[in-house]
């Protein structure tokens, strides 16, 4: 991201954060999600991806506005976290038939691909994009493979996540310090 970004990545990371937040205090606080007695464990997981996006947009957002120093690796982050929830969205909603979620799904990632370009220029910036797309996805992964009882994949994955999440933090505050790459 040897540039600075363009001007309405601010506002979109700053809405669909917001949105995201929005739309899940919504759907748990008005009863709307099933099945949680049966899955609580994935939809722990699942919302702790969703939450973590959300509140990473949102600070890119206002980082990407201000055009502060901190913004770098965060913005790369979210983009990728977000990539991963939105075309999860798409196929999950257009698998089960359900094209009214389906079609903001099928939006939202091709805007997300869009920012993705117009803003990732360098091959650090990339990296935090694809370790946002393992985080969100190894998050998810490992909860419905928790809340299934398949210990096999728990015991394969746990120590991928684990450090791709601490590859994540460390990358971050490395780019930060101009110590990476």
């Amino acid at each position: 991201m040897g540039t600075r970004p363009a001007p309405s990545t601010a506002i979109f990371c700053l809405v669909t954060g917001g949105l995201m937040l929005l739309m899940w205090s919504f759907l748990i606080g008005t009863g709307r999600v099933t099945g949680i007695d049966e899955q609580l464990v994935s939809f722990i997981f699942h919302w702790l991806a969703e939450f973590t996006t959300a509140l990473l947009l949102i600070l890119s957002g206002i980082l990407v506005y201000r055009h502060n120093p901190l913004m770098p690796p965060i913005l790369p982050l979210s983009l990728g976290l977000l990539l991963n929830a939105v075309h999860g969205m798409f196929w999950y909603y257009t698998l089960r038939t359900e094209y009214v979620m389906a079609i903001p799904g099928a939006v939202l990632t091709g805007m997300t691909l869009i920012y993705i370009f117009l803003n990732l220029k360098s091959m650090k910036a990339w990296l935090m994009l694809l370790l946002g797309l393992i985080d969100y996805g190894g998050l998810n992964i490992f909860g419905n493979a928790l809340n299934d009882g398949d210990l096999n994949t728990v015991i394969y994955l746990s120590p991928a996540l684990l450090a791709a999440i601490v590859l994540t933090i460390v990358l971050a505050k490395k780019w930060r310090a101009g110590t990476v790459f």
